[in-house]
């Protein structure tokens, strides 16, 4: 733990890929004012692995790809390149509940009613 660093917590909205940019821009700030405390140059030397489920993945990938092709003229950092996502554990096991429901639906709504009756309605999409 005495490698880790507490970067910040933000609120920001992420719709878009350019909002995962203006993001990703802040973290680089925090490892560049730790570069300047006199700290080893970070993401010269190593990666990140930036857990996230679908859609975050899909707009960082994005502006990965968007780095790649058009180099400097897309106005993305070259440090985005030492960024990887990776799904969380919790994301594919919130997932596979979803799908798993959604398939035995009739199974959980026969044994929901078996349970409760039918004083109360079985949703069909889990939240």
């Amino acid at each position: 733990m005495s490698n880790n660093k507490l970067v910040n917590f933000i609120l920001h909205p992420y719709y878009s890929t350019k909002d995962y940019i203006e993001y990703i821009n802040f973290v680089f700030k925090v490892f560049e004012r730790l570069k300047n405390n006199g700290e080893e140059s970070y993401l010269n030397n190593f990666i990140i692995s930036v857990i996230a489920d679908w859609l975050e993945q899909v707009n960082i990938r994005r502006a990965i790809i968007l780095r790649i092709k058009k180099k400097i003229t897309s106005k993305i950092p070259e440090k985005i390149l030492n960024l990887i996502s990776i799904i969380g554990f919790l994301y594919i096991s919130l997932n596979n509940r979803k799908i798993l429901f959604q398939t035995y639906y009739f199974f959980f709504e026969i044994f929901y009613h078996n349970l409760f009756e039918n004083k109360k309605i079985l949703s069909q999409k889990p939240k």
